[in-house]
């Protein structure tokens, strides 16, 4: 029964993927509309303070990084579409 538990878990739960995108999406966006600002004004990147001691430029990490970690748990759905159309390539 343990070798069945091991490879089960080894495929991503559907609800951490909806969880996980639902991080992603809020996570880029507030980055996103943060370096847009920043763009448009560069003395917002540095000098405007979202919480004090905290810059513009700090919080643009802090959401990227979140973002990066959310992404990591989404599966990536076309890597085995491309796996099983090499498969029949293979033996058609």
């Amino acid at each position: 029964m343990a070798k069945a538990d091991l490879y089960v878990k080894q495929f991503p739960s559907e609800k951490v993927s909806i969880i996980a995108r639902f991080i992603s999406f809020i996570s880029g966006s507030v980055a996103f509309v943060l370096a847009v600002l920043a763009i448009v004004d560069e003395d917002i990147l540095l000098q405007l303070e979202i919480t004090p001691g905290r810059s513009v430029l700090f919080y643009i990490g802090v959401f990227s990084a979140v973002f990066a970690t959310a992404r990591s748990f989404v599966p990536g759905s076309i890597v085995p579409l491309i796996i099983l159309f090499l498969l029949l390539l293979f033996l058609g």
